[in-house]
């Protein structure tokens, strides 16, 4: 699994709950035009807007892959549909008519995660997976570039989507290049950084996977552990750490996956072993706070299973 790292950060206002169709028209007739809509309302008359939304099994296997990657990246919890800290939803000027001529002036090709996902299940409109991966990452690209100037000039808001822009911006590379694997050209090709060290736009190439992953690792498996004293309550970053290790545990495969999790070492196994592992091993050593990289937690994992194929 991916992990990712959380900041603070704003909450949006409205419930998130999405009221019937008819109410929603309702509140619309009678809603000033400079008034802005609520989110619910907003993702609704969005999706019914598409005459179509197919299901799941009405995919092709490459729209089927994009959708299992949408919902992924859909998961993060600053933009989770539950309870979302950050709005990439909608329309910016739908939520924010006041800033509506601004926007337009800046962003000459909008685009939002309720629309992008509405077109790719209509069917017809993306032809490949990288076109759905393009609108998806042009979400955050062009919050981006209209929150620039306000980070610039330390305007809190505006600092605040910016950092989270750029943060899902290579969060949703990252995922791409993992969940579309079957759709990679087996090509070296990788796209370069921009001034600022990102990349906007992707090639689904191997190259990019294997850059992707490497970025990946340098950033994320050399972060510190925000640690809390043993016996309380885990921070999240230990608790993200203890999920990756209850989620190993109970993967299908069960009746393997016991031999690693309390293994009985022959006698002789040090000589063959210079640092026995196991999943019991460290989840005590989750506990007693002493990893202090989630590199650390992962290097551990691997050396399970890397130990029982030297044997």
């Amino acid at each position: 699994s991916i992990l990712y790292c959380r900041r603070k950060s704003p909450k949006p206002s409205g419930s998130g709950k999405r009221a019937p169709a008819s109410r929603n028209n309702a509140a619309a007739a009678r809603r000033r035009p400079d008034e802005p809509v609520p989110l619910h309302v907003a993702i609704a008359q969005i999706k019914e807007s598409f005459s179509v939304r197919r299901q799941y099994k009405m995919l092709e296997s490459w729209e089927g892959a994009c959708s299992r990657f949408f919902r992924e990246l859909m998961r993060h919890q600053w933009i989770s549909a539950a309870k979302p800290k950050f709005i990439f939803h909608v329309p910016v000027p739908v939520l924010f008519p006041a800033i509506k001529e601004a926007y337009e002036k800046k962003i000459k090709n909008p685009m939002d995660l309720t629309t992008a996902e509405c077109k790719l299940l209509s069917g017809g409109i993306y032809t490949n997976p990288k076109n759905f991966v393009s609108d998806v990452a042009l979400v955050f690209a062009n919050a981006i570039t209209f929150n620039r100037a306000g980070h610039d000039e330390g305007e809190p808001l505006s600092c605040a989507y910016f950092d989270a822009s750029r943060h899902l911006l290579r969060y949703t590379r990252w995922l791409s290049l993992e969940y579309l694997n079957p759709y990679l050209t087996d090509s070296d090709h990788t796209d370069p950084p921009t001034d600022e060290g990102l990349v906007t736009t992707w090639g689904l190439t191997k190259g990019n996977k294997n850059l992707a992953r490497e970025e990946m690792n340098e950033i994320v498996m050399k972060l510190l552990i925000d640690k809390s004293e043993e016996g309380d309550r885990y921070t999240w970053m230990e608790g993200e750490c203890e999920k990756l290790l209850k989620s190993l545990r109970h993967q299908s495969d069960l009746k393997y996956m016991h031999f690693f999790i309390q293994p009985n070492y022959p006698a002789d196994y040090t000589a063959y072993i210079a640092k026995p592992m196991d999943w019991e091993r460290v989840q005590q050593t989750l506990q007693t706070r002493s990893y202090d990289t989630i590199g650390d937690v992962v290097d551990d994992l691997r050396l399970i299973f890397s130990n029982a194929l030297k044997l």
